[in-house]
């Protein structure tokens, strides 16, 4: 199976339940909005609104959805992350995912995000980050 990763189109709103509002509340020159396309289907998308920014390094918040999350998916993830830490200077990622969402959480921690002990706790929600030195420890 061979993934795309592209821009989010208009098409793209409604396959994900969220998508529509979060993709809203996003700038489109600073913001970073993809689709993953898997055989010409959407399996899912990552958004990262970025909170801060200092010359070119940046802190983002990640916001994500697949339909699964099998080894394809997360080759292709690695593959964005790459992307966005080298090429596109983002210094820590972090995010808040549900703790129903035992897949989400297990995806992201293969891939190395860890748990944020500096994050303000939110019941139900586990804050997770990842950061460029991290991120290239797993290299």
């Amino acid at each position: 199976m061979a993934y795309t990763i592209r821009n989010i189109v208009e098409s793209d709103l409604e396959l994900f339940e969220d998508l529509n509002t979060l993709y809203g509340a996003l700038n489109d020159k600073r913001d970073v909005k993809m689709a993953f396309e898997n055989d010409g289907h959407v399996n899912g998308y990552a958004l990262i609104k970025i909170i801060s920014q200092m010359n070119e390094f940046k802190l983002g918040n990640i916001f994500l959805d697949f339909k699964t999350f099998d080894e394809s998916t997360k080759e292709a993830f690695i593959e964005f992350l790459d992307h966005q830490i080298k090429d596109n200077y983002v210094l820590k990622i972090i995010t808040n995912i549900d703790e129903q969402e035992f897949d989400k959480i297990n995806f992201l921690k293969e891939i190395g995000f860890i748990d944020d002990q500096n994050a303000k706790k939110v019941e139900g929600f586990i804050p997770l980050k990842i950061t460029k030195p991290i991120f290239l420890e797993r290299n």
